[in-house]
């Protein structure tokens, strides 16, 4: 190996990590997901990230097209349906607050992802 070519090989190297570097920090701000209100997220058109209060008794579940429908709203009383492909969570009936990842299509929000946040998950459990 001659002491010539060593340097070349470094830049490319460096160069190479350089353009990894870049690619990764470009894909990982492109799968963050704002959160946004009621409102923006129907404007918008894009996905994005809203929370919630479950609203208790609107849940639905089409079989036919295994769609699982409720309502959430927000901290203005603001109502909202939501459409989620999938079947409902296995906690969702404990769930006081859900954020929601999607975006606003039609008439609904379009989730494609439902996390559940379960207020019993956060009591400490004091000894008597």
């Amino acid at each position: 190996m001659s002491s010539r070519n060593l340097p070349v090989k470094y830049v490319f190297s460096i160069f190479f990590l350089l353009l990894i570097f870049i690619y990764l920090g470009i894909s990982f701000q492109n799968s963050l997901t704002p959160y946004v209100s009621f409102q923006n997220a129907r404007s918008s058109g894009e996905v994005v990230q809203i929370k919630g209060i479950r609203v208790s008794g609107t849940e639905q579940y089409d079989e036919a097209h295994q769609v699982f429908r409720f309502q959430v709203k927000n901290n203005a009383g603001e109502l909202l349906w939501v459409e989620y492909p999938g079947i409902k969570p296995s906690n969702f009936d404990q769930a006081t607050e859900v954020v929601l990842v999607g975006k606003y299509e039609g008439n609904a929000f379009r989730a494609e992802n439902v996390l559940v946040k379960c207020p019993s998950k956060y009591v400490v459990d004091t000894p008597e």
